[in-house]
């Protein structure tokens, strides 16, 4: 928590707010491909994984925290980009606060419906199989 809000102070300076109306449609588009992304990413791994049809469609959803790295990522593209850095980080702070804000109800929601289809001890339910692939 205390790395994500240093995150947030470093990024906060460097941030022009004029930039967010510019880019909202680029940020918009940006959360939407991450949300496919993510659980379409889900779905085909827990399908390789054997997981029931039911849960590989939640684990998506269990995946959607954008982790601070992409705040620092965004820091690194202003110093070396300065003709597209601002609008990096004006899409990048604004879709990491979307996804900070809504990953953990959307984990919650997929973990207690993954519970809520199996009929084991809620501890074995989250120890995945193991996947051989060789």
């Amino acid at each position: 928590m205390a790395v994500r809000i240093a995150f947030f102070v470093m990024a906060g300076p460097s941030l022009n707010v004029r930039n967010f109306a510019v880019i909202a449609p680029v940020t918009v588009a940006y959360i939407c491909f991450h949300f496919i992304s993510r659980t379409g990413g889900g779905w085909v791994g827990g399908r390789l994984a054997g997981l029931p049809e039911q849960e590989c469609r939640l684990i998506g959803l269990a995946l959607m925290s954008q982790a601070s790295v992409a705040i620092s990522m965004a820091l690194i593209a202003v110093e070396r980009f300065p003709e597209i850095g601002q609008s990096t980080l004006a899409m990048t702070i604004a879709s990491t606060i979307f996804f900070e804000a809504m990953g953990p109800l959307s984990t919650e929601f997929a973990l207690a419906r993954a519970l809520s289809f199996r009929e084991i001890a809620p501890v074995r339910c989250l120890s995945l199989p193991r996947l051989h692939l060789l």
